[in-house]
């Protein structure tokens, strides 16, 4: 359209004014005038379009060309437009019907031949036919900005081709010329908004995890649009994180361990892997890694923490406290005592753990199946055999240390045999008084024999089978043997009698004390054997 108007304002002008015509100004009443039609404000159109309305004076039978001038903002001189097609600068325009015979005319201004871009200033002088000329250029009669280059937009989130766990985007726009008009947001291909601001940020309706595309729309205000595209990875869920190893609050019984981990990550994956241990630098770990090994971790109690990021941002974090022991408990075994007369065997015993604590204990007998017990400080075995058992206790720690005792006990719950021997209690007693047992214990053997004589103190034995009682008062009396094995076992025999004396009636030997009647017998043998010795040698020195 502009083209085909600009051919045929170049062929009129050819035709009418060939060589052009002097011109006068006019002065007075017979002034010729022209105007232009508005302009935007701003435009991007390379050629600008003058529309122009032109008025000849009376008589002049009208308009005979109109001169466009331009000048840039800033400048005070004005340049009379007249391009390589029309050298002259002279537009003939289109004769209206009226008094004057004015004109209207459309000029082709290619901003190529003046500048390019920039603000523009435009003002027309008119000559009609008579020669007569319009003062001018003056004032400006219309203005416009020309601005040929789309604007320039940076999103700043999300990144184009990154993972994000953020639903807003941002933008920053510009344009050095006419400046932003709009911003225009969509998703996936439907709208989001649109914004005037050349700064800003839209939240994203984002609700599926996964691939998206945001295209930003930056319209300047003379009409030039730019775009860009954004293709993103959406993720919102952070990554799954559990420490396996070691146990939560536990003990572990080695200075060297091993942190154990799972990580789910399905949407962006791990970007990062960081391990603290309390209050050290952290450590950073490849993101693919399920483990890591601390060494030398002092005897104590420790805090470890785990953070994952995912590329999207995303962040996990597990911490969890433990405890290094490797010192076993202390145990000491208090009952039972090396023999014992108890079926019901009672195992009694002392454990503590100064780090971790006492988490269990183990009991056996003869090796047997394991008693396990939570803290506590005795046991009893019901219904024990007889014989020589052993007994173990282990001490557990909650970090697994072990401590452990044993002992041998005889079991011996069977009573010793006894019998008294003499006195029998069948007939009086005369003489010296010994009195004789037999006793014996087959399972932990005796431990002593005590005599009580009619109720007093017991006696213990220093003799194996008899004791000799002195002084002892004529007339009825009750003599018990009591026999303690080593298990603690007791029985007791006695037996009732009557002594009569030393003396048996009738006289006699008896009647001398014991010791005295067995003293004079020796007497009288050691008289007998020397006198007959003494005999033998005085009939051999008779002889002689």
């Amino acid at each position: 359209m502009a083209a085909a108007v600009l051919v045929a304002y170049l062929a009129a002008a050819a035709a009418l004014y060939p060589g052009g015509l002097p011109v006068a100004n006019a002065g007075g009443a017979r002034t010729p005038g022209s105007s232009l039609d508005p302009l935007p404000e701003y435009t991007k159109d390379q050629v600008i379009e003058i529309r122009y309305t032109a008025s000849g004076t009376a008589g002049s039978s009208g308009v005979a060309w109109t001169e466009l001038s331009y000048r840039l903002a800033g400048s005070e001189d004005w340049v009379l437009y007249a391009p390589p097609w029309n050298p002259s600068g002279q537009w003939p325009g289109s004769p209206l019907n009226d008094a004057q015979g004015g004109g209207r005319g459309t000029i082709l201004f290619d901003t190529y031949f003046t500048g390019g871009e920039g603000t523009y200033e435009f003002s027309s002088v008119t000559v009609d036919r008579g020669y007569w000329r319009e003062d001018g250029p003056d004032a400006a009669k219309a203005r416009t900005t020309l601005d040929t280059r789309p604007p320039q937009i940076f999103v700043a989130t999300p990144t184009p081709g990154a993972w994000t766990n953020d639903d807003v985007l941002t933008w920053v726009a510009s344009d050095a010329v006419s400046g932003i008009a709009e911003v225009g947001v969509s998703l996936d291909g439907s709208s989001v908004g649109s914004s005037p601001d050349p700064e800003g940020s839209v939240e994203l309706p984002l609700e599926a995890e996964g691939d998206h595309a945001a295209l930003v729309r930056a319209l300047d205000r003379a009409g030039n649009a730019a775009e860009v595209l954004v293709p993103f990875h959406y993720d919102p869920s952070a990554p799954g994180l559990a420490i396996t190893a070691p146990a939560r609050d536990g003990f572990v019984n080695a200075t060297d361990v091993e942190v154990r981990w799972a990580v789910e990550a399905s949407g962006a994956g791990l970007a990062s892997l960081r391990l603290t241990v309390d209050s050290n630098p952290a450590i950073e770990l490849a993101p693919d890694a399920d483990r890591h090994l601390l060494e030398s971790l002092a005897e104590k109690g420790h805090v470890i923490s785990l953070l994952a990021v995912d590329l999207a941002g995303n962040v996990a974090a597990e911490t969890l406290s433990f405890g290094v022991d490797t010192t076993p408990p202390e145990l000491e075994l208090l009952a039972p005592p090396a023999i014992t007369n108890a079926r019901d065997l009672q195992v009694i015993w002392l454990g503590y753990d100064a780090t971790s604590g006492i988490d269990r204990y183990e009991l056996s007998l003869d090796g047997g199946s394991k008693v396990v017990l939570g803290p506590a400080a005795g046991y009893t075995f019901p219904g024990v055999p007889e014989g020589d058992r052993v007994v173990e206790v282990v001490a557990v720690d909650k970090a697994g240390n072990l401590a452990n005792v044993s002992k041998e006990v005889t079991v011996d719950a069977t009573l010793p045999v006894v019998g008294v021997t003499n006195p029998t209690g069948a007939a009086v007693v005369y003489g010296p008084l010994d009195v004789n047992w037999t006793a014996s214990d087959a399972g932990s053997g005796l431990a002593k024999v005590e005599l009580i004589f009619d109720g007093a103190a017991p006696i213990v034995a220093t003799d194996g089978s008899g004791h000799r009682f002195r002084d002892v008062a004529v007339g009825p009396h009750y003599v018990l043997v009591r026999v303690t094995d080593r298990a603690g076992n007791v029985r007791q025999a006695g037996v009732a009698f009557d002594y009569g004396g030393l003396t048996p009636p009738g006289g006699g030997p008896s009647d001398l004390p014991g010791l005295d009647f067995w003293f004079i017998m020796a007497i009288l043998g050691a008289i007998a054997v020397g006198s007959a010795y003494y005999a033998v040698r005085r009939r051999k020195r008779a002889q002689a």
